[in-house]
């Protein structure tokens, strides 16, 4: 049997194919501190049809950190870790608030609505 490669839930059978995939990896652009910033410690969000809070948003799990700990909400609450890239991959809606954020216009949209919160109070 031939050596299994595995990336993004494909497998690569060939090495060379495996490291093009890589050099070409989508997550690559993010660096840790992007996604500590993203994943901020408290906030809430839906995947996989429940709501999950980020409790650390740099655990380590099996002796390797970046992992996010998570509480998931529903009848029972429990405890997960689960890797940020398997978020971003799997709910594209996260990923393009993030590559937004990214590029600061995320910034400007809250901007304008906290000014527009301000304008109610006076």
């Amino acid at each position: 049997m031939a050596t299994q490669y595995h990336l993004d839930e494909k497998i690569y059978t060939d090495r060379a194919e495996w490291k093009k995939a890589i050099a070409n990896d989508w997550f690559k652009k993010y660096n840790q501190y992007m996604i500590k910033e993203f994943f901020y410690l408290g906030r809430k969000f839906e995947f996989e049809g429940h709501v999950h809070e980020v409790l650390n948003n740099d655990a380590e799990e099996d002796k390797m950190k970046g992992w996010l700990k998570l509480k998931v909400f529903g009848n029972k609450s429990y405890e997960v870790y689960i890797h940020p890239r398997k978020i971003l991959r799997d709910k594209p809606e996260l990923r393009n608030e993030l590559d937004l954020s990214l590029e600061g216009k995320t910034i400007i949209s809250n901007i304008s609505e906290n000014h527009e919160q301000m304008k109610l109070f006076l």
